[in-house]
């Protein structure tokens, strides 16, 4: 039957249903969502109704909307391929093409199993937490409930496991948040390094809850750390008295942006941290000397100083305290002669001692470095806020954070196969690591082998005897192989047997 508006559309009655092309008959498509799949003995057109309708041998009448393009063939928008994602942490996953709800499943083995993830959903996208199950052929399927025959199925990506350090949540903001402090409630406060302005952030969802101006004679800019006494609301802010970093001003604020007080700070070469510590404020200078100053909060007389434990080149930035025992400081590293930042840490300093730096964690993402500045510790689950220089806001896991713990991707074998399960520990590796494959029903012969993401073997770490009461327990070196994601893969007689592992190697 040829669309009697334009010859190019045409619909064919088949013995396994209706099909229709679009294009002349370049191409031809099954049409016809819930058309039983049975031979058609004739199609009708009515553009006055707008509805396709056959005859089937033995099922009756249908009917089914017209249309005038070609159906999208159902698809999955993201993951595109070849991402890479943290395990616990959140990403969107997105489809187009399916009419009605869905279900999504997850595959961590290239499609060998299905793990549920949602179902019923009638949007086009879904926001998944993404299982600490490190894989390198994870998957995504995307099923219609009316008809588990329109499906699709994503490109691979990766899972690596979420550690210490790892990126969390990154958000731009068009100011530069150079300092960071929580009021203790549901704000995340920054200040403006290049205007007389405070922002007060959603702490949740960093989304702006408002914007405040510094009020009184405070200058335009170079605004650096803030810090606030949550009991009273105060705030304290360091302001440099010039952009050569000499000298510098602590100004004390209302929530408001009313000027209470302020005085001279006693770091006079490009101030930078400043944190409220038992009662006492400790500032922080770039250059110079680089010393911590202890000093008071009433008026800024020194109290104590101490060399500053981290001493490079621009080194100093900006400071935040647990509420226990260890302050932090953001610290950055720039070639004497000039040039691109080279690194960028958090140094841990306890309070009795800060002229001793006693842990570090590196600050970067997956673009290289983070040029850092502010600091603050997220109450609720203790990990850093870090700004940058760029106008970023990141949540990065601390030293306090606990890697939870691995999900197995155990799945049963090859049919007929016994469940076999392989450990590695620990996991990431960087020298040994030691692999366990549990025993199997009778005695045999195993070979383990390392296979990358493009499903080469790279390495066979073991050969030999299983016997049906002991595990196979083995020494593995990963010499060689670049840092990355890779799985184990037993098998015996040429047959996988039961679940790949994956681990993570670096150096």
């Amino acid at each position: 039957e040829v669309h009697p508006d334009d010859e190019n559309i045409i619909f064919i009655g088949t013995d396994i249903g209706v099909f229709a092309t679009f294009d002349g008959g370049k191409s031809w498509v099954e049409y016809g969502k819930g058309l039983p799949r049975s031979p058609v003995l004739d199609i009708k057109l009515s553009t006055t109704f707008g509805v396709v309708r056959v005859g089937t041998h033995g099922r009756g009448i249908w009917e089914a909307p017209l249309v005038t393009s070609a159906p999208s063939a159902p698809s999955i928008t993201a993951p595109t391929g070849g991402d890479v994602f943290r395990g616990t942490l959140t990403t969107t996953l997105a489809w187009s093409g399916f009419s009605g709800r869905v279900r999504i499943e997850f595959s961590p083995n290239n499609g060998e199993q299905w793990i549920p993830v949602a179902s019923s959903i009638s949007a086009s996208a879904y926001r998944w937490k993404v299982p600490n199950m490190p894989t390198i052929l994870g998957r995504i399927r995307v099923t219609s409930e009316a008809d588990d025959q329109v499906f699709a199925v994503s490109r691979s990506f990766s899972i690596v496991p979420i550690e210490r350090g790892n990126v969390i949540t990154q958000t731009a903001v068009p100011w530069v948040p150079y300092g960071l402090a929580h009021d203790g409630r549901d704000g995340l406060w920054t200040t403006s390094f290049y205007e007389p302005k405070l922002y007060k952030l959603n702490a949740t969802t960093l989304t702006l809850i408002k914007s405040i101006n510094i009020r009184g004679n405070v200058g335009d800019s170079l605004f650096t750390d803030m810090t606030m006494d949550r009991s009273t609301g105060e705030i304290y802010l360091h302001r440099l008295n010039g952009s050569d970093g000499a000298g510098a001003v602590v100004i004390v604020l209302d929530t408001n942006g009313n000027v209470l007080r302020q005085f001279a700070s006693q770091a006079r070469n490009y101030a930078t941290g400043l944190e409220l510590v038992n009662g006492n404020l400790i500032a922080a200078e770039r250059d110079g000397l680089r010393r911590l100053y202890t000093m008071s909060k009433s008026d800024g007389s020194l109290i104590s100083q101490v060399f500053n434990p981290y001493q490079k080149n621009y080194g100093p930035r900006c400071l935040a305290y647990d509420g226990s025992t260890t302050m932090y400081q953001t610290s950055t590293t720039f070639p004497s002669a000039g040039g691109a930042l080279t690194e960028c840490f958090v140094i841990g300093m306890s309070t009795s001692n800060l002229s001793t730096e006693s842990r570090r964690q590196t600050l970067q993402n997956r673009d290289g470095v983070i040029n850092a500045r502010g600091i603050e510790i997220d109450p609720v689950d203790r990990n850093f806020w870090i700004s940058d220089f760029g106008g970023n806001i990141y949540k990065i896991t601390s030293f306090e954070f606990v890697p939870p713990p691995l999900v197995s991707n155990v799945e049963k074998g090859a049919e007929g196969a016994e469940r076999t399960t392989i450990s590695v520990a620990p996991n990431p590796v960087s020298s040994d690591a030691f692999v366990r494959v549990s025993p199997g029903e009778v005695d045999r012969a195993i070979v383990v082998d390392i296979v990358d993401g493009l499903g080469r073997v790279v390495a066979t770490p073991y050969r030999g005897i299983q016997y049906a009461t002991e595990e196979a327990a083995f020494r593995w070196t990963p010499h060689g192989l670049s840092p990355g994601a890779y799985n184990i893969v037993v098998t015996s007689n040429g047959r996988r047997l039961g679940a790949t592992s994956t681990v993570i190697v670096r150096h």
